[in-house]
């Protein structure tokens, strides 16, 4: 059975920050003014029961990440209880995309194939690299995976309408 994604990831919780209940937040998302005051996210693990919803009572960026504070968070004691917790949105309020630009939960499931039609595997993962996200290819078939760089030199095409991303057949790519 397929699962249904209802929420996205914005944020992932650090550490606290100062003494009234403020903590970092690790930005995931290419919109930070998600992140203010009165607006409804939900807070809780990646995996596992669904995400709580909460009001954001105040944010502000610092050194590349937000510093947040939930309503009812009113300590460092409380905040310290949020580390290690994801903030999600529901997924119909997701921005839309430029062009050429996709959603993690968009990619994950694609079929890959190279561009003469040899299967892959499917895309299982999307990791955050500086430069460039990595997709990792899982196949049955194959020992190990095939980690690809989402990048224009790599990826021949991505259609989402049929479920696949055609690979460029890179030297070395395959091991």
């Amino acid at each position: 059975m397929e699962e249904i994604l209802e929420h996205l990831i914005i944020g992932r919780i650090g550490k606290p920050h100062g003494v009234l209940g403020e903590v970092s937040v690790e930005l995931m998302t290419d919109f930070p003014e998600r992140f203010q005051a009165g607006a409804r996210v939900f807070i809780g693990p990646e995996q596992g029961p669904a995400p709580a919803p909460v009001t954001i009572a105040s944010a502000r960026p610092h050194q590349g990440r937000m510093l947040v504070r939930l309503e009812n968070t009113a300590d460092r004691t409380a905040a310290e209880q949020l580390r290690g917790l994801s903030i999600f949105i529901p997924i119909d309020e997701a921005a839309p995309l430029d062009e050429d630009s996709y959603y993690p939960h968009e990619l994950i499931g694609l079929a890959a194939r190279l561009e003469d039609g040899q299967e892959l595997g499917v895309v299982d993962e999307l990791i955050r690299a500086g430069g460039n996200d990595v997709l990792v290819i899982r196949s049955a078939e194959r020992k190990g995976d095939v980690l690809v760089p989402l990048a224009g030199p790599f990826i021949h095409a991505i259609d989402l309408d049929e479920g696949v991303v055609t690979v460029v057949a890179v030297e070395g790519l395959l091991g």
